[in-house]
């Protein structure tokens, strides 16, 4: 990505707090358990 890595990598903390308000909830809340499902998932 070269220099524009930082921008695009760089560490955001981003809430969903409109999802959150209208009761949307998630499978993985975090982003380990989003990979561990990804990665652990049987291929089709």
């Amino acid at each position: 990505m070269g220099q524009i890595a930082p921008e695009v990598l760089g560490s955001l903390r981003v809430l969903p707090e409109r999802l959150v308000k209208a009761g949307f909830t998630f499978d993985h809340p975090d982003i380990g358990s989003a990979l561990r499902a990804a990665l652990l998932r049987p291929c089709p």
